[in-house]
């Protein structure tokens, strides 16, 4: 079974578009590449019903915290540093919320939108 493009976990993706142009924008091209390709593997993911890319999943989500870390401790702390930090500390608490539990759904979608706004805060 497939998932509408309309369903919430699918369409709050669109939300990595602000943080791959600005990382681009600041000329961390290696960050807007794995953004991009977290993007389009993300999409996939959730489009399959979690059945299909998970590993290509994990593997971009995680090279993007990577590339997250690598801003904050090569930087100064600055406000925005501070608000994308604690947005993407915040943004923990949606892995509560196991995958086909009754609010994987909305705690993910929530996810996209939470740690998308925190990678653009940390690219300012």
């Amino acid at each position: 079974m497939v998932r509408r493009v309309s369903d919430p976990v699918v369409w709050t993706n669109l939300f990595f578009v602000l943080p791959i142009m600005v990382s681009s924008s600041v000329g961390y091209y290696w960050l807007s590449f794995t953004l991009c390709m977290s993007f389009v593997t993300s999409v996939s993911y959730h489009l399959s019903r979690e059945t299909l890319y998970s590993g290509l999943d994990y593997v971009f989500a995680f090279s993007n915290v990577f590339g997250c870390l690598w801003i904050v401790f090569s930087q100064v702390l600055s406000p925005s540093i501070c608000c994308g930090c604690a947005l993407a500390l915040s943004s923990l608490q949606y892995f509560r919320c196991e995958r086909g539990g009754r609010l994987y759904d909305l705690h993910h979608s929530l996810w996209h939108v939470q740690i998308s706004l925190a990678v653009t805060f940390l690219c300012m």
